[in-house]
C-alpha cells in the first residue's frame, strides 16, 4: 500500500506521470493514491523528488492471507563451520584416496581372492587351460 505525506508533497505531479496504472492523481494541491488501481510497483516512490511517497504497512485485518503454495522462502546462506571446512579440505583428499584404492589396491585383492578360490593362477582363463590339449592333439595328427 502506498502512502503520501501531505507535509512533504508539493503537488508537482511527477508521480502521476510515473505511475503505469494511473493510480496516482493530484487533488487539492496534493498527490493521492487510488488503492483499487495501485499494484504497489514503487515507481511513484522513485519518481517523487520530495520523498513524500512511501510504502505503508496495512492493518492486520486488511491483509489477504496467501495460500501456502505461493509463499517463497528466502535462500539459505552458505553453511559455515565444520561442514564448509570439510568440503574444502577433507573431501578432495578422500576422493583421491578412493580413486587410488579402486585403481591400484582393488585389482590386487580380486586377483588374490580368485587365485585362492580357483586353485591356481587367477590370470589363467578357460582358453589357456585347453591350450595343452590342443597341442597334444596336433602332435597326434588330429585337427
Amino acid at each position: 500500500m502506498i502512502q503520501v505525506s501531505r507535509e512533504r508533497c508539493t503537488g508537482c505531479g511527477t508521480c502521476v506521470a510515473a505511475c503505469p496504472k494511473g493510480a496516482m492523481f493530484v487533488a487539492g494541491g496534493y498527490a493521492d493514491v487510488n488503492d483499487a488501481l495501485c499494484d504497489s510497483c514503487g515507481l511513484c516512490i522513485q519518481a517523487c523528488p520530495e520523498g513524500a511517497i512511501s510504502f505503508a504497512a496495512e492493518p492486520a485485518e486488511n491483509r489477504a492471507v496467501q495460500p501456502a503454495g505461493e509463499v517463497q522462502m528466502p535462500a539459505k546462506p552458505a553453511p559455515r563451520g565444520i561442514v564448509s571446512a570439510l568440503s574444502r579440505s577433507v573431501l578432495p583428499a578422500l576422493g583421491t584416496a578412493i580413486a587410488f584404492a579402486g585403481r591400484e589396491i582393488l585389482p590386487r585383492i580380486v586377483n588374490t581372492w580368485l587365485a585362492g578360490h580357483t586353485g591356481g593362477d587367477a590370470g589363467r582363463t578357460r582358453g589357456a587351460a585347453n591350450e595343452g590339449r590342443r597341442l597334444r592333439r596336433r602332435r597326434r595328427g588330429k585337427p
